[in-house]
């Protein structure tokens, strides 16, 4: 079904698709183990779509709530979210998809109020913040792969609220200095109108970094 769809898409003149997974219960399990499996969904889709299309784009989304069985997007114990190993388990991953063929890696920002988003994300950015997952955490894990992996693309996507709280803990244009440090690559933010974030984009341009935009076919 991959194939078939990057096909449509390189008729439509597409030039990347992402990736989501669904994961049979059968394989989850509270480690989150599939998602660092070479040979999972994911990374199987990528190297078929390669095959027969390799000049079409693939992102892939780095998370564990897909693959844990309590639905979390990170290592549980006692109830609290064991960050540092979260972070190495999420790294792991990302460098799996790459390896895979993977163009682009997306992590994903977690926000109180995803409105773009569906009630998979929605859920996946609540039980984070109820874990005190933040964006510098997120920075974090982007520092972690690029010990690794200094080549492949990454891009942050979220929402302007995020952003804008960080500045305030970490002063004006925190934000971008700390993720161009991390080796951010470009920022998707959902709710930021071209028309209202010129000196945004061009700051992240400054920075070697791109801004995002969702079109809608509407």
């Amino acid at each position: 079904q991959a194939v078939r769809d990057a096909e449509r898409a390189m008729k439509l003149t597409i030039p990347c698709l992402a990736l989501f997974p669904y994961t049979d219960p059968s394989l989850r399990d509270e480690e989150g183990s599939e998602a660092t499996n070479p040979n999972n969904l994911v990374c199987q889709a990528v190297r078929a779509i390669k095959k027969e299309f390799p000049d079409i784009g693939v992102l892939c989304d780095v998370a564990l709530d897909p693959f844990t069985s309590h639905g979390h997007d990170g290592l549980i114990e006692d109830g609290k979210i064991l960050n540092d190993e979260t972070v190495a388990v999420l790294v792991k991953q990302a460098l799996t998809q790459a390896e895979a063929g993977c163009d682009v890696i997306e992590l994903g920002v977690p926000f109180s109020d995803p409105m773009a988003d569906g009630p998979v994300i929605q859920r996946a950015s609540e039980r984070a913040l109820l874990k005190h997952i933040s964006t510098a955490h997120v920075l974090e894990m982007v520092r972690a792969f690029r010990e690794t992996d200094a080549t492949t693309p990454v891009v942050l996507m979220g929402y302007a609220n995020p952003i804008e709280r960080y500045d305030l803990k970490h002063g004006k244009d925190g934000f971008i200095r700390d993720a161009s440090a991390a080796g951010i690559d470009g920022v998707l933010v959902v709710d930021y109108p071209p028309e209202e974030c010129v000196e945004f984009a061009a700051k992240l341009r400054a920075h070697s970094m791109d801004l995002i935009f969702l079109l809608a076919p509407t």
